[in-house]
C-alpha cells in the first residue's frame, strides 16, 4: 500500500500536527476547549491558505499537473 502524494507534503503534515497536539491538550486539560477548537481552526485555514497560494503560484508559471 502506497501513501498518496499529498499526504506527503509537510504542509499537510503539519496541519494534521496541529490538530493532534490540540486535540491532545484538550484532552489532557492542559488547554480549555474552545481554545483547541481555535487553534485547529487556525491550522486547518492557515494549511488551506498556504495551498490556495500555492495553487495560484503554480497556475500562474503554468506548471499545474493535470
Amino acid at each position: 500500500m502506497t501513501i498518496p502524494e499529498k499526504y506527503k507534503s509537510r504542509k499537510f503534515q503539519l496541519a494534521v500536527s496541529a490538530v493532534l497536539i490540540a486535540l491532545g491538550s484538550a484532552i489532557g486539560g492542559q488547554i480549555e476547549w474552545s481554545q483547541a477548537i481555535t487553534a485547529i481552526v487556525f491550522a486547518v485555514l492557515g494549511y488551506i491558505g498556504v495551498e490556495g497560494i500555492a495553487d495560484i503560484k503554480a497556475t500562474k508559471e503554468g506548471t499545474v499537473k493535470r
